[in-house]
């Protein structure tokens, strides 16, 4: 007696590759979406405010000297303000002092004997910070050249 029951082999491996290949892709896209995310985002950024004021306090912008006199002098009082927000140290240059004067800044004293610009380090001011600064100009006895106008320049440098 013949079996008539065959079984095909090639067909029946076709159809357990084919139902391990649904098996297969379905887990493979639920790890896939598991894992796989979407996101934005922004970025901004913005500079820190850079502001430092002078304000005069003198009654007046001009400081008569006459050479050679050693009691001829005069003063000039201003505040540096720093409105900044970030931390910033002074300097002030005092520029066109003639020979023979003597520059005072709040106790540091400097005599100009050549063309070189005079400088006073002011100091480090926190933000918000302040300070009064005074300047005394006296001209020195002996052959002063004649007084002419000098310039006050601040400069602020911000503190890394």
């Amino acid at each position: 007696m013949k079996n008539k029951n065959k079984v095909n082999i090639p067909l029946l491996l076709a159809g357990i590759l084919f139902c391990l290949t649904l098996i297969s892709s379905s887990l493979t896209s639920n790890l896939i979406a598991k894992y796989s995310t979407t996101a934005s985002g922004s970025d901004s950024a913005r500079v820190a405010k850079f502001d430092v004021d002078t304000t005069t306090n003198s009654q007046s912008d001009k400081i008569e000297l006459v050479p050679g006199d050693s009691d001829s002098s005069g003063t000039y009082k201003f505040t540096i303000k720093n409105n900044s927000e970030v931390v910033v140290k002074n300097t002030i240059i005092v520029k066109g002092v003639p020979n023979q004067v003597k520059v005072v800044f709040n106790g540091t004293e400097k005599t100009q004997t050549g063309t070189d610009d005079l400088t006073f380090y002011v100091g480090v001011l926190d933000i918000g910070g302040s300070v009064d600064c005074t300047l005394n100009f006296s001209a020195l006895g002996g052959s002063a050249t004649q007084v002419t106008q000098a310039k006050i320049q601040v400069l602020a440098e911000q503190v890394d």
